[in-house]
């Protein structure tokens, strides 16, 4: 058990600083392994999950006799699993914490009036595991996301402060969370109707540690920290894979088509689990078991004893190799605004941020395909930005009965950038395979632009290209164009001070001064607004809002 402690210490320890690479943290996570999946809130006590009903839920169904964390905890540890994952608010929108948003909560409804969040998160932590959030993006009652297939990128305005106030209150009011699992999101609005960046960039600068997923049936690596993989919906984590990641599938089978208590099903065998956890670990890919509580808070004591049985057939692999190091993220993404493809056909499929193979409604995954190829589509970005470093493009994900579809996929490719959608400038070109797999595209020097190209070259099949998303970023923060800052970085070069030196400052609690800043002449936000600009002397003492920020940019 050695490893896994040590993980789980590295896990706690660089949550309490200020910033850890990235590849750091994903590499901890996998070597968890194993966690429990609680699906627990109002829809326990409608036995079933939003979609089995018409109407939004009466706030006094709430009525547990009693939510028993501590048991849940120690269900788990019994299990030989390093952490949970809880539902903080699934897509019918009751919170189980006390939340400001509103008064449909755990502490107003029924009466438990339990702070449901901050139980867990107690009682998981006593027993030494580590708590994850969940958090459903959508709401199917809500007012402002109304029927649930009318989402438009208008709609970020009137959700922005409700998410931003609930994110806040669950990554400031709990201690570190090592993994926040996002859900309704890629699947039914999309990451542009909620724009993924702002959300990245909010729950990093609350949180620096906290690695992100999205729920979403299939996984994107360009703009989830770790994949996860659905298996209920027939979604495997391959043999091979070498990208941290998740596979969710409930202990009780799904014949009701819920994640939640119904007080009917079969359970898992106790064989089934560990030969779930014999085969996903080799693949870097920990396994999240469902274990639903029932109408009580408590686990089911016949699940409590599989799980266990479970523990005694499965060991982890102490020889296991520590995660590769991964794959280059765009680990900040640009929200596109537009896009189209040279013949002036509506690309906006290819960059609107949906992606589910398996969702029963037209806003799963939105494919774009033209022929022949050559053809090209090209991404509004809606303003000028700097350090763009990456492209992402996942080919088509759908199937003919159980063929994977591979026609159209992009295997040459060339990548262009302009400034006025006119004149274009090559920064990158090469072939991918033909496969499923997510691709990308990387180039040095970072380029800046308003709009980006992809041209596919030569597609699969050769009669078709097919594109199910592109994704334009780069590792460090893009600031975007201000007047000011526009002038400045015309003239000048960009600087970024990356995460290394900042957690390095953190934990010696040094300060950086001159002549560190030797020729620094201003400093920026992460977007783009001038913090401050530097005086006669320079910056002789560096001010405490450089210090204390994240990813803020200097010019020189």
């Amino acid at each position: 058990m050695k490893i896994k402690f040590i993980a789980t210490i590295l896990l706690t320890m660089i949550a309490a600083v200020s910033s850890a690479p990235l590849d750091s943290l994903q590499r901890a996570y996998t070597e968890l392994r194993y966690g429990m999946f609680i699906c627990f809130g109002i829809e326990t006590f409608y036995g079933g999950d939003y979609w089995n009903n018409s109407k939004p839920p009466a706030v006094s169904v709430w009525n547990p006799t009693s939510v028993n964390c501590k048991n849940w905890a120690d269900a788990a540890k019994a299990a030989k699993m390093k952490y949970g994952l809880l539902t903080t608010k699934h897509h019918w929108g009751f919170c189980l914490w006390n939340t400001a948003t509103n008064a449909y909560n755990s502490m107003n409804a029924g009466s438990a009036h339990i702070d449901v969040v901050k139980a867990y998160c107690d009682a998981f932590r006593a027993d030494s595991l580590l708590p994850g959030l969940y958090y459903s993006m959508f709401d199917v009652f809500d007012s402002v996301d109304a029927s649930y297939g009318s989402y438009n990128r208008t709609m970020w305005n009137k959700k922005k402060p409700f998410i931003e106030q609930q994110l806040r209150e669950l990554l400031t009011n709990y201690g570190p969370i090592p993994i926040l699992v996002f859900d309704g999101w890629a699947w039914r609005m999309g990451h542009n109707a909620v724009p993924y960046q702002e959300i990245r960039e909010f729950v990093k600068s609350l949180q620096p540690n906290c690695l992100m997923c999205d729920h979403d049936g299939v996984g994107r690596p360009w703009d989830n920290d770790v994949v996860m993989y659905e298996e209920p919906k027939g979604v495997y984590c391959a043999a091979g894979n070498t990208i941290a990641s998740n596979q969710g599938q409930c202990i009780v089978s799904q014949a009701s088509g819920s994640w939640f208590w119904t007080g009917g099903g079969t359970y898992m065998t106790a064989q089934n689990i560990a030969t779930h956890l014999s085969n996903l670990e080799p693949r870097y890919c920990n396994f999240l078991l469902n274990c639903p509580p029932n109408k009580n808070g408590a686990l089911d004591p016949s699940m409590v004893d599989t799980i266990t049985k479970a523990a005694s057939l499965w060991s982890p692999n102490l020889n296991r190799p520590p995660l590769p190091t991964q794959p280059h993220a765009i680990e900040h993404p640009v929200t596109p605004v537009g896009a189209a493809t040279a013949s002036g056909i509506s690309a906006w499929n290819a960059v609107d941020g949906y992606n589910d193979v398996f969702s029963p409604t037209s806003v799963g995954q939105t494919l774009w395909t033209a022929s022949p190829a050559p053809q090209s589509v090209t991404v509004d970005l809606g303003i000028k930005y700097y350090n763009l470093e990456m492209l992402g493009y996942l080919p088509r994900q759908d199937y003919s009965g159980t063929i994977r579809n591979l026609r159209g996929n992009i295997t040459g490719y060339a990548i262009s950038v302009s400034d006025d959608n006119g004149s274009f400038k090559q920064i990158a070109s090469g072939t991918w395979a033909a496969d499923s797999t997510y691709k990308i595209a990387e180039w040095t020097p970072p380029a800046a632009g308003r709009y980006i190209r992809l041209q596919a070259t030569s597609a699969n099949g050769n009669d078709s290209v097919a594109i199910n998303e592109i994704a334009v970023g780069g590792r460090a923060l893009i600031p975007s164009t201000t007047p000011s800052f526009a002038a400045d970085a015309r003239r000048k070069s960009l600087l970024s001070i990356d995460r290394t030196t900042r957690i390095f400052l953190a934990i010696t609690g040094r300060r950086l001064q001159e002549p560190a800043f030797s020729g620094i002449t201003a400093i920026y936000d992460a977007s783009g607004n001038l913090v401050k600009r530097a005086g006669r002397e320079g910056f002789p003492n560096m001010p405490k809002d450089f210090n204390a920020a994240r990813g803020v940019y200097l010019l020189r």
